[in-house]
């Protein structure tokens, strides 16, 4: 968890490495893990209004919002071997901190004694300014961002990586903000101590499978990112978690979940920056589902297709049966906040929302908004953060995967599956897994973010391996198929070594066996690849270019 790896082991380590190098044992500066850490936090950090604009760590798992001085008092640290990132680190310090004393620790880990972190923060090196855009975590999991450090700034955390550890199953669970505005928490308790398995009484934007109730195993969770593509107009990731059987004890078998984010991405100052979100459950399993979704303060800000729930016949501070629960039948569901700004969503097909519960914890009033789904049913829908008074966009459902969403910028066609699968209508052409066709007033972009194929509009085609993105003037479309050179076919492969020793993700790689060591040599993108544990390690040592890193091994919940 962000907000645990803060409270003593950096501060403590960041200390350790001042004294250690200037003694002349050893400089861990140019190692990477202290940089990049810092680099994975910047990743997470928001501005918020209700820290008066600074950018803040947002609560996750059971950890409040948090602001902090981590980029001031690591400078010296980096400022030896790499001069410009500890100057970005001065200027994200000034984002977090409004030029606060640094002496004074707005961060309460820092109230025993301040002066050693303060000692640190070096104000002579000038403010090296250089933007935060989506980026690939595989540790958390995809960070979407635009615009970043202006009004309109947009950003989404996909929570799909690694963890095990205090933390709770936040797995697949989003924290979105845009607009100026905080647009959904991602957590509810902050700080919330008791058992995460009581009544799932830590809540999350995520969907629950099997039972509404189902247990969720404390702090022992893995989710992949599977795939992804990021472009200049258009970003892209799925994250797939997996439930072994018996977490549902109800004897039908394994299944998954994948969560779907394209991130539509705009090209004006104040334009709109949108995302169309699918989850799917692709097993032969059937269970039904529950899609849930938190915003800030009461009821009375949800609204269904234009009517707004009643704040006095809402559950407070309570979890009752669904039946219970106030609900409304729409295909629009809008979530206003207090900060000028709302979430406007577009769902598929009419659905029954219910407000499930409005609770206060840290002083902050929540609201948690569900759909429920029929088994095997999956969520299609727009994630659409708009100021107050701007225009909605219109929203069509052209077929399964496929949507028309049409704003004030651009018409946009989006496709999203878990399989690459065809289309050819209204002047489009895609073969793919994931993109999408922006229609703009003087141009097209074409963005193939996932599978190989093709992609195009009247005609004018380019075919390769995604992800790749193409802007073509509508001046000079011209009917034809264009080939994207470069890139390779993203699949996944297993190799199986003997011994017990499985290791599979994203090729290309290869695996062998040496003994009691396993190679894994691979070349392309980043991305995660799974070793099964074979018998013969119980803790491994793990080296990724001879430098040593940590690694555990999953534990499944109720395994």
């Amino acid at each position: 968890c962000p907000s645990y790896a803060l409270y003593s082991p950096f501060r403590t380590l960041n200390i350790s490495q001042n004294i250690l190098r200037n003694r002349g044992f050893h400089n861990f500066g140019p190692d990477g893990y202290h940089g990049r850490f810092l680099q994975w936090l910047s990743h997470l950090s928001m501005a918020d209004p209700r820290e008066d604009g600074r950018r803040i760590i947002p609560g996750m798992g059971n950890s409040s919002n948090l602001v902090e001085n981590v980029w001031g008092f690591s400078m010296a640290a980096q400022a030896d071997h790499d001069a410009p990132f500890a100057g970005w680190l001065r200027f994200l310090n000034r984002l977090a901190n409004n030029n606060m004393p640094l002496e004074k620790g707005p961060n309460y880990h820092d109230h025993v004694d301040a002066t050693p972190h303060a000692l640190y923060f070096l104000p002579y090196i000038p403010e090296h300014r250089e933007p935060l855009a989506t980026t690939f975590l595989p540790t958390y999991g995809v960070a979407f961002r635009h615009q970043f450090n202006t009004p309109n700034e947009t950003a989404l955390l996909l929570r799909a990586g690694m963890n095990w550890g205090h933390w709770d199953t936040d797995a697949l669970n989003v924290i979105l903000y845009g607009k100026g505005a905080p647009l959904s928490p991602g957590t509810g308790y902050q700080y919330y101590s008791g058992p995460a398995t009581e009544n799932n009484a830590i809540y999350h934007n995520q969907v629950k499978l099997g039972r509404r109730d189902v247990q969720e195993c404390f702090g022992r969770v893995d989710t992949t990112v599977t795939d992804y593509g990021f472009g200049p107009h258009a970003d892209y990731a799925v994250g797939s978690r997996f439930y072994p059987a018996q977490i549902f004890a109800d004897g039908q078998g394994s299944m998954s979940w994948n969560r779907h984010a394209l991130f539509l991405k705009t090209a004006q100052p104040n334009g709109p920056s949108y995302f169309v979100m699918r989850d799917t459950f692709p097993a032969k399993v059937k269970r039904p589902s529950w899609w849930e979704w938190m915003n800030l303060d009461t009821a009375d800000l949800i609204q269904v297709d234009g009517k707004a729930f009643d704040p006095f016949t809402t559950p407070v501070d309570k979890d009752v049966p669904a039946a219970q629960c106030p609900r409304l039948r729409g295909q629009v569901v809008e979530m206003e906040t207090r900060y000028g700004a709302s979430t406007w969503f577009w769902f598929s097909q009419p659905r029954d929302v219910a407000v499930r519960m409005t609770f206060t914890a840290a002083k902050e009033t929540k609201t948690i908004a569900v759909i429920a789904g029929a088994p095997g049913e999956d969520y299609f829908y727009v994630v659409y953060p708009r100021k107050d008074g701007e225009p909605a966009p219109a929203c069509t459902l052209l077929g399964p995967g496929a949507v028309r969403v049409k704003t004030t910028e651009s018409t946009d066609v989006v496709f999203v599956g878990d399989m690459p699968f065809d289309w050819n209508r209204e002047e489009i052409v895609f073969t793919g897994k994931a993109g999408a066709v922006r229609v703009l007033a003087d141009r097209v972009v074409l963005s193939m973010n996932a599978g190989s194929g093709k992609i195009g509009y009247r005609g004018h085609v380019f075919e390769g391996h995604g992800p790749f993105e193409r802007a073509v003037r509508l001046s000079d479309l011209k009917p034809g198929v264009y080939a994207v050179g470069g890139g390779y076919e993203k699949k996944i492969i297993s190799c199986d070594l003997g011994e017990g020793v499985t290791v599979t993700g994203e090729g290309p790689f290869t695996a062998t066996l040496d003994g009691k060591v396993i190679r894994i040599k691979t070349s392309g993108r980043a991305r995660v690849l799974h070793l099964a544990q074979p018998p013969f390690i119980v803790r491994p040592q793990y080296t990724i270019d001879d430098q040593p890193w940590m690694a555990c091994w999953n534990d499944y919940p109720n395994n």
